[in-house]
């Protein structure tokens, strides 16, 4: 990295701090805030638009890169700087950060620019327009927001106010948990879930196990009436065994009911069928992806398949076979999600009664 290079940040800052903030405070920012808003700010989860590293991977010149996480845009120029020795000089306003993400962090009097932001990459390169160029060509938003100056001093310029950049602090999203250190109280920071999506279930059975392993996973279940059972039903609770208390479900009218209570959902639903033209393999699934699979009798529609062509997957299976059975398709389908985001806050190992591993 060296001086005269430009500064440039790939996707909005502060998406996943700003949907942490928003299902943990739900209730005080209802009191101020629109439900539309809320709504929309509790499905940000990363960067929903794209992968700002694969956009900007054909890029000529030097390019370096810095993810930006916890500790939001300013531990990642703080980091960079210090990686490379440099100086930075950043316009604080050419910075992206979207709407939801001001009014929320008003409202709870935290910094955005402290704010997890998971999905977001600040990068030095020779010409920072180029770059925010392949940027708006993969549809994420990008802006070059300072320069790469000589000397240690690190600037912040807002407007006509100078300052100087600080080391990093805790996340503001630490503020919510009334602690400085940890997690605290069982806030998860940077955890953006899978979601499934079951159009028209007709077995309670299936839907139950399915059920458990949303819960084990950390996923949220989506049912898409009509319903071939009752939600409260002894099979369904009885396939999800003790845990269904504890599953984050919701239930919708139709397909557009389900379309406008999740606008997060566009650009994130990957079909599963057996009439796809890929594997399940052969996409990346992005965090808070929304994996949607049909009633066990007819899969999905194939309109809906048609308008999600490059999104519909199927399981590989010997040609005489018609289908899996629907729970064992979504832990397959929803473990390769994982896999790829490489199974995010979950339990790696585990301990025998009887003896040690170690």
């Amino acid at each position: 990295m060296r001086p005269g290079q430009d500064l440039v940040v790939g996707g909005h800052i502060g998406l996943e701090g700003t949907a942490c903030a928003a299902r943990e405070r739900e209730a005080v920012l209802r009191k101020t805030l629109p439900k539309d808003l809320l709504d929309a700010a509790k499905g940000f989860c990363c960067n929903p638009e794209g992968w700002p590293e694969q956009a900007v991977a054909a890029a000529g010149g030097r390019l370096f890169a810095e993810k930006v996480g916890e500790g939001g845009i300013y531990t990642a120029l703080w980091r960079m700087a210090e990686r490379h020795r440099a100086g930075l000089a950043v316009y604080l306003r050419q910075i992206p950060v979207r709407q939801e993400t001001i009014e929320i962090c008003e409202a709870l009097e935290l910094n955005p620019y402290g704010l997890l932001s998971g999905g977001c990459v600040l990068f030095a390169a020779d010409n920072g327009n180029d770059i925010v160029r392949l940027l708006a060509e993969a549809g994420i938003c990008g802006a070059v927001v300072g320069k790469v100056t000589g000397g240690r001093d690190r600037l912040i310029i807002n407007g006509e106010t100078r300052g100087y950049l600080n080391r990093p602090a805790p996340d503001e999203i630490r503020k919510l948990t009334g602690t400085g250190e940890g997690k605290g109280r069982g806030m998860d920071m940077s955890f953006c879930p899978m979601n499934i999506v079951l159009l028209e279930p007709e077995m309670p059975a299936n839907t139950g196990n399915i059920g458990r392993t949303c819960v084990a996973t950390g996923s949220r279940l989506h049912l898409i009436r009509p319903l071939g059972f009752l939600i409260n039903e002894k099979a369904v609770k009885r396939a999800g065994l003790d845990y269904w208390d504890r599953l984050d479900v919701s239930v919708y009218d139709c397909y557009r009911d389900f379309l406008e209570k999740n606008p997060q959902a566009a650009g994130k639903l990957y079909m599963a069928s057996t009439k796809a033209p890929k594997a399940y393999t052969q996409v990346s699934y992005e965090p808070g992806a929304y994996l949607m699979f049909g009633k066990e009798s007819a899969g999905l529609p194939e309109e809906l398949l048609a308008a999600h062509r490059e999104t519909t997957v199927r399981i590989p299976m010997l040609p005489d076979i018609r289908s899996l059975n629907l729970a064992n398709s979504v832990a397959i389908v929803l473990y390769e999600a994982l896999r790829q985001n490489r199974f995010a806050h979950m339990q790696f190992t585990g301990e025998p009664r009887s003896f040690s591993w170690d």
